[in-house]
């Protein structure tokens, strides 16, 4: 017996084809946050990390606005990575009111 949704995928081809590219990405991100924990990150963080090393001495709303998110949903993860000793915050020196971020020697690695 054909279920409703066999029956939408053979109505729709294009329906079939997004069902299977959303489990193909599923699978893909559960895949990619298994081999990120073996590294203590989350599926964000090296793409933080990347852009701290680019362009090293941005401050955090440069970081959000280069990533298309707000500067608090960054935050948590920039605390996380100053937690695990990959990121550090400095002070500018032209600017003391402007902190700054880093890669620390681990965040090279």
């Amino acid at each position: 017996m054909e279920t409703p949704l066999a029956k939408k995928f053979e109505e729709s081809p294009e329906l079939m084809l997004a069902w299977l590219l959303r489990d193909i990405n599923q699978m893909t991100l559960s895949q990619l946050s298994q081999n990120l924990a073996c590294h203590r990150l989350y599926v964000g963080q090296p793409r933080i990390l990347r852009l701290i090393h680019d362009y090293p001495g941005s401050t955090q709303r440069q970081i959000a606005d280069r990533l298309f998110v707000s500067g608090a949903s960054l935050s948590t993860s920039i605390k996380r990575l100053q937690k695990a000793k990959l990121v550090e915050q400095r002070q500018s020196q032209s600017d003391r009111r402007r902190r700054e971020l880093y890669l620390t020697p681990a965040g090279e690695r």
